[in-house]
């Protein structure tokens, strides 16, 4: 497995076209929306975060379970895993009872979340939207529960796009689906369909990027041919057994995702319940901005996590150190800089658009301060899930019903409006995750914090250096 300067490149487009979407769409849905609708839709989004939260850890899991047949495993294991010689190729049966286990496995999830969402969900919806007359929400809302769908359904192909070190492909299928979905956004907006222009654009993006991706897997490496050759009958028995050595991590990696989503996401279920819609919306928007910094400064880990998988399996101690070295230091500086812009150019920029608009700078930096922080640790936490252990679940699920529960409080019992959303969050985290995993992982690669520092930007310079090699000639 090999990762080149063009898998780094369309790993950064593919974050940025990802994340771009809603910006670039930021003005437009500003503009063309009413405060109810904008309210409405972070509400969608927020409870599609939810949804997504039923695939329990398998997207997670399924990838470094990809990662480790392509690379040869012989088996798997419930944790850690069986290390093998760098001359080993891909385990082709394991990789095929992994891909048929995944398509029983997402079919059962996304019916679920259909059932839900058609159920609790419209029930939700329609409480919130008293002000809306007519079918013109639950129409929306039906095409909203749709997409979700069919996003979860067919999520398992993205997982083995990046399970093989198919980083372009995948973020090729991406760059293009996101470009669908701000063109046929901003056109639909601009002829006035409302709510209806988001959620059709969101479901039709689903389409196009489920078919690219399983088009590029299965032309990546002749994946589709090796899966043709060999011709495998995988008994029922089989899935259920591999299924259940998933599932071991797969539970642990499902309840790090709902402590994620409680420490971020859930904010914005709380804020609808106590704030106003438009607050809500103001809220919502600040923590989407932020969460952009956040992607994208981490998008060199998403690159390199394939790589940490494979020299894990391979026994390789040197590698990860260099590689997680490298991409902390690439996260702390984008962010660092992302962070500055944001809160100067930023805030300046959205009151052109919509002068009334009140987003509170300070506020931004402070938010800027917890989600950096927040993705530190996740980051570190990560690269332990790598080594397909998960020892760090109690403390995040503990923290996040603190978090959950500190919300709660503050915005019940105190004046602090959005800042409840924020100021309980970051005491939780620095008591104890801020700092527990990254040293956990420090001693794991035998090194220390001036070694990571010293190896991470002596990494970047040599990669500036091999850039301009051959962008420059």
């Amino acid at each position: 497995m090999k990762i080149t300067n063009k898998d780094i490149i369309w790993g950064y487009l593919g974050t940025i076209f990802n994340l771009a979407t809603n910006i670039i769409l930021l003005p437009f849905v500003y503009i063309f929306l009413t405060g109810d609708e904008l309210g409405i839709w972070y509400i969608f989004m927020s409870i599609g975060s939810i949804v997504n939260l039923l695939d329990f850890g398998f997207t997670p899991t399924l990838n470094r379970n990809i990662a480790y047949t392509w690379s040869g495993a012989n088996q798997l294991k419930k944790e850690r895993a069986e290390f093998v010689n760098s001359e080993t190729g891909p385990n082709i049966f394991l990789f095929k009872t992994v891909l048929i286990s995944s398509k029983y496995i997402y079919l059962l999830i996304s019916t679920l979340a259909l059932l839900l969402l058609f159920t609790l969900g419209t029930r939700y919806i329609l409480y919130l939207g008293l002000n809306f007359k007519g079918n013109y929400l639950m129409i929306s809302w039906c095409i909203f529960v749709i997409a979700i769908f069919v996003n979860l359904y067919m999520s398992y192909f993205g997982s083995f796009l990046k399970g093989v070190g198919a980083i372009s492909q995948y973020n090729k299928a991406l760059v293009i689906s996101k470009s669908c979905q701000i063109i046929i956004s901003i056109i639909l907006l601009l002829l006035d369909f409302g709510l209806l222009a988001v959620a059709l654009a969101y479901l039709i993006t689903g389409f196009v990027y489920r078919f690219l991706c399983k088009m590029y897997f299965f032309k990546y490496e002749n994946i589709g041919d090796l899966l043709k050759e060999n011709i495998i009958s995988i008994k029922l028995s089989e899935v259920k057994k591999y299924f259940l050595i998933i599932w071991h991590n797969a539970w642990r990696d499902g309840l790090v995702s709902v402590s994620n989503f409680l420490a971020t996401q859930a904010s914005t279920i709380l804020c609808s319940l106590f704030l106003s819609l438009t607050q809500t919306g103001i809220y919502s928007l600040s923590l989407q901005i932020v969460t952009v910094i956040q992607n994208v400064s981490s998008s060199l880990y998403t690159v390199y996590q394939p790589l940490m998988q494979e020299a894990f399996i391979r026994n390789d101690r040197e590698k990860p150190k260099r590689l997680m070295a490298t991409a902390i230091t690439v996260y702390s500086t984008f962010f660092l800089i992302g962070s500055i812009l944001i809160s100067t150019f930023g805030v300046y920029l959205l009151e052109i658009f919509k002068p009334n608009s009140h987003i509170n700078k300070f506020y931004l930096i402070s938010m800027c301060l917890y989600i950096f922080l927040l993705q530190h640790h996740q980051l570190n936490a990560s690269y332990i899930s790598n080594t397909n252990r998960i020892p760090y679940v109690k403390a995040f699920i503990i923290s996040s019903l603190i978090t959950v529960i500190s919300e709660f409080i503050l915005l019940k019992y105190t004046n602090l409006n959005e800042w409840s959303l924020l100021l309980g969050p970051l005491l939780v985290q620095l008591s104890y995750n801020n700092w527990k995993w990254p040293l956990f992982v420090m001693k794991e690669l035998n090194t220390n914090i001036y070694e990571m520092v010293k190896i991470g930007f002596q990494q970047v310079f040599i990669m500036i250096k091999h850039f301009n090699k051959v962008w420059l000639g």
